[in-house]
């Protein structure tokens, strides 16, 4: 095997970035639909309709989920890597979203950033509500080895995220643990 033939075999393949081949899993799923639940309990949800980010949205499964619990949605899909045509490209760690949302959505996004405090703060100006998850470190038995293992570059516990949320000026409203303990989603004003 030549030079070029290995360094293609370590490549990492798209599919293992930001551990997309997990995207299937129960988890995933449980996740978007805990967040359409949310999403669908806000008071504006039964007022309008509603305009909704899911920034990292992946294959879209909330997108499916948000439609079987409110009919009349605005849906914009953003990935760094876009699985779909509709989907726009985004870096959301150095790109703002551009415009202002009813609510924003990132379910497994942050643990891939750095600056979580600077990503709030931004996504405080761009929208009404968030539903973030974060996969919390008390919830890990070896949080290091997790963080390691799966690529992340932030991992904090529960009450160091809630605290990052409130500090970047939204306000708790809901928070629910995913059916297997291992992510806490919240629900913002």
């Amino acid at each position: 095997m030549n030079w070029l033939h290995r360094m293609i075999k370590r490549a990492k393949p798209v599919s293992s970035q930001f551990n997309l081949r997990e995207q299937g899993s129960r988890g995933w799923r449980d996740r978007a639909r805990i967040a359409a639940t949310m999403i669908a309990a806000l008071p504006d949800a039964r007022k309008k309709e509603l305009k909704i980010a899911d920034v990292g949205c992946g294959d879209q499964k909330l997108r499916e989920e948000i439609r079987t619990l409110i009919p009349a949605v605005h849906y914009h899909g953003f990935d760094l890597l876009p699985q779909s045509p509709e989907v726009a490209k985004l870096d959301i760690s150095s790109q703002p979203l551009g415009a202002r949302f009813d609510v924003a959505v990132l379910l497994g996004v942050l643990e891939y950033v750095d600056d979580v405090p600077s990503i709030l703060r931004s996504l405080r100006q761009d929208c009404r509500y968030l539903i973030v998850s974060h996969s919390a470190s008390d919830f890990r038995k070896n949080p290091r080895r997790s963080k390691r293992k799966l690529g992340w570059k932030t991992l904090m516990s529960e009450k160091a995220f809630a605290l990052s949320l409130e500090n970047a000026g939204f306000e708790i409203r809901e928070r629910r643990l995913t059916p297997n303990r291992k992510t806490v989603i919240w629900a913002c004003q």
